[in-house]
């Protein structure tokens, strides 16, 4: 609907409004998110609510200066640096802040909910176009605008209003949990100032750096393929931006599955590792990569029979030349499925700083290589090195795994592990 009612000049600007607003809004919560999703993995088998009451009492202070102050920065570089010709400078501005501070939110609402086993609630509210309730969202206030052209400013408006209709509405799932953890954080907090300074646990610094790690982490694997929209954003025609956005888009479908494993395993990868069921760890994991791989391998076949039928008849007939990077990056991103949800194991399990090395040496491959790609071979070839890219990255995550716990993520041929 976005690529219709934006048309091939503005939908590749609006896609990449849309990638660095969720990259930002990681940044945005400094880490606190999946920090705080690791504490409440592990209070569900320690049983120390004390621990991750003062922790969530820090979380939160942390959120209320970083949220605003990244969502206003990323919106000021990012409109001054693209410039978006013909588009309200300010009217924008305000939007992609907006846009950066509720997607950063919506991230510490899903890990929470995904800590307290509210799962099928947390699946909704995150993914990698922003969750898919809030794309629902967006599909319901956008309805009015068919059969019309709107502008830059209008559709991220839109978009900002889809976020702020949701998160009040998923807030109740989460809320008589995190409140009652905000009283017990008070009553901690006092008991801990009552204890002479020799006796206090410095743990705050520890849980700020692995907080920032994760981040760290959170950002490269999400950059690392979201990059690829920056790259062609900053080096070929406005265009080839948006054939390029609409395979881009196209291939999440590919990916999804996996995805959504990774959001339903974690706290189960924390509570496996913490409590030394590395067996039953790499059980669960080739399982989850199991099932994930057919529906890939299913999507892989259809989009690389018509690609070029698929595009016309999904985005419109101004779409169809994206054909040829859509099979490219359908080629990488199955590859990718097979190995398994091995980056969020590696995060997650300790060796975060592992992830985010390896994740970082691929985003600056992508870089270096990419970008003169891009700017003398155009959108194709540029697809061709980043699925390259990005698929030796996940292979790298999976040899760590292996190298570091002991374990395979690689999906299992066995029909009972596959059926179980």
């Amino acid at each position: 609907m976005l690529a219709r009612l934006l048309g091939p000049a503005n939908y590749g600007y609006f896609a990449v409004i849309s990638s660095v607003s969720i990259v930002a809004g990681f940044v945005a919560t400094l880490g606190v998110n999946r920090a705080l999703l690791k504490y409440i993995a592990l209070h569900s088998v320690r049983r120390s609510i004390n621990e991750l009451a003062l922790r969530q009492r820090l979380a939160v202070h942390v959120l209320r200066v970083s949220l605003p102050a990244v969502g206003i920065v990323t919106a000021v570089v990012l409109v001054d640096v693209v410039g978006f010709r013909g588009t309200p400078r300010l009217a924008l501005t305000v939007a992609v802040a907006a846009l950066v501070a509720l997607s950063g939110l919506q991230l510490v609402m899903a890990d929470a909910l995904r800590g307290h086993r509210h799962r099928v609630a947390a699946a909704f509210l995150e993914g990698q176009s922003g969750g898919a309730i809030s794309f629902v969202a967006l599909t319901v206030v956008l309805l009015p605008f068919v059969g019309h052209r709107i502008g830059l400013t209008t559709a991220t408006a839109l978009n900002v209003l889809a976020y702020a209709l949701v998160l009040p509405i998923w807030w109740r799932f989460l809320r008589r949990r995190w409140r009652r953890v905000s009283r017990e954080g008070r009553r901690a907090q006092r008991l801990e100032r009552r204890r002479p300074p020799d006796q206090r646990q410095p743990w705050e610094r520890s849980f700020l750096v692995l907080a920032l790690t994760l981040m760290g982490t959170q950002i490269t694997t999400f950059a690392a393929s979201q990059a690829d929209l920056w790259v062609v954003g900053a080096t070929v025609p406005a265009t080839d931006l948006s054939l390029f956005s609409a395979a881009f888009k196209l291939i999440t479908v590919i990916g999804m599955p996996l995805y959504a494993a990774r959001l339903a395993l974690t706290p189960s990868v924390v509570a496996l590792y913490s409590s030394g069921r590395i067996g039953e760890l790499q059980s669960v994991t080739r399982r989850a990569a199991s099932v994930a791989m057919i529906p890939a391998l299913l999507s892989l076949a259809l989009i690389v029979a018509e690609p070029r039928d698929l595009m016309t008849w999904i985005f419109g007939a101004g779409y169809a030349g994206g054909s040829q990077v859509l099979v490219w990056l359908t080629i990488g991103q199955a590859v990718n499925g097979l190995t398994g949800i091995c980056g969020v194991v590696l995060a997650m399990t300790g060796y975060q700083r592992d992830a985010l090395v390896i994740g970082l040496a691929a985003v600056a491959v992508k870089l270096a290589i990419g970008v003169p790609v891009a700017l003398s071979s155009g959108i194709v070839a540029y697809a061709a090195v980043t699925s390259i890219t990005t698929a030796a990255m996940n292979v790298a995550y999976l040899l760590f795994v292996r190298l570091r716990i002991g374990i395979w993520t690689f999906p299992s041929l066995r029909l009972g592990r596959m059926s179980a």
